[in-house]
């Protein structure tokens, strides 16, 4: 009976930390899903900019500077480098955009991983000794508290993506991903839309990994390889392009499935699994479940919601009539 309750306080934090990388992964998979799902840009670099939050994060916290300093930092300079890539890149045909964010991650790894300033003493390993400021394994109440916070910011972001999409922005960057061309005949200029999509949905990643790093005693250059972003895309295909409940819905399955896959290495005898085929079982599930999605639900578990004039009458009363409006908007997007 003793044991049992010694293992209860162990679940709780195992589920609890389980919950706040799911939420973190929710954010990452919204940024995309502004992208791909409302625009059609083909980020495959999304792990780039998440790698300039975490760092720049990383960075500030340990020279004693408060840590919202290193987050809106990250947020400004991904933003930057995501103009910065898109503007030349942006008119070209949407493979070729493609490859261009995957070298853009590149670039940013190989600059993390030589820099002496920005990646420690040791680029090459990466930043250690972080204070930790919220510490998944011990402390219930920190743990909770990071994860209310966290939760909040993906509500908030939830409700601002969708009464943009719902917007005429929305519906102009949705036009863009259908028939460019028809955009620019009625006089609209679809690389400042575009620009703006791609800004927000890197800053929004950066922010994901300053949340990230808020919950690590030490970051690798390991931490942003290309692999990440392709399990980014598995959560949106899974959910739905262009639908935000369906990427949130792929977010909690494919981390999920990551998480408790990865927690099985504790209980399972090295004869039978060692640590590398876990691993390997994990990607094996994920790879299983994407291909039958994309065989038999080529859209996704949930379809893009078309909007309509009368759905766009229903946000503006449920804003207007403050929390329960708010609530009744998040539940019905």
């Amino acid at each position: 009976m003793e044991g049992k309750r010694n293992m209860l306080p162990s679940i709780v934090l195992l589920l609890l930390s389980i919950g706040i990388f799911i939420l973190i992964y929710a954010i990452l998979a919204l940024s995309l899903n502004i992208q791909q799902g409302y625009s059609g840009l083909p980020n495959f670099g999304l792990i780039g900019f998440y790698g300039i939050g975490a760092y720049s994060t990383a960075v500030i916290i340990t020279q004693g500077i408060n840590p919202i300093v290193g987050i809106i930092l990250g947020m400004i300079f991904a933003t930057v480098f995501g103009i910065a890539i898109t503007l030349p890149a942006i008119r070209i045909r949407e493979i070729y955009f493609a490859i261009i964010t995957i070298a853009a991650a590149e670039i940013i790894r190989i600059i993390i991983r030589n820099e002496k300033a920005i990646g420690g003493k040791f680029p090459q390993l990466g930043i250690f000794n972080i204070p930790l400021l919220f510490d998944l394994s011990y402390e219930m109440h920190k743990i909770v508290s990071f994860l209310l916070l966290v939760l909040a910011v993906l509500c908030i972001y939830f409700i601002l993506q969708f009464i943009i999409y719902s917007m005429p922005f929305g519906r102009i960057l949705k036009a863009i991903r259908e028939d460019e061309d028809a955009v620019k005949a009625l006089g609209k200029d679809p690389v400042r839309y575009k620009l703006i999509a791609f800004s927000i949905g890197a800053m929004i990643a950066a922010f994901g990994g300053s949340m990230w790093v808020l919950t690590q005693r030490a970051i690798t250059p390991e931490s942003i390889m290309p692999y990440w972003t392709f399990m980014i895309w598995i959560m949106v295909l899974l959910g739905g392009l262009g639908n935000n409940r369906g990427v949130i819905v792929g977010a909690i399955v494919i981390t999920g499935i990551q998480q408790i896959v990865q927690e099985l290495k504790f209980y399972i005898p090295t004869e039978i699994f060692d640590h590398n085929q876990i691993i390997s079982l994990t990607w094996t599930t994920i790879g299983i479940l994407i291909v039958v999605v994309l065989i038999f639900l080529p859209q996704g578990v949930f379809r893009e919601r078309k909007v309509l004039g009368k759905d766009i009458e229903k946000t503006i009363k449920n804003v207007n009539r403050g929390i329960k409006g708010w609530i009744r908007l998040l539940l019905r997007s």
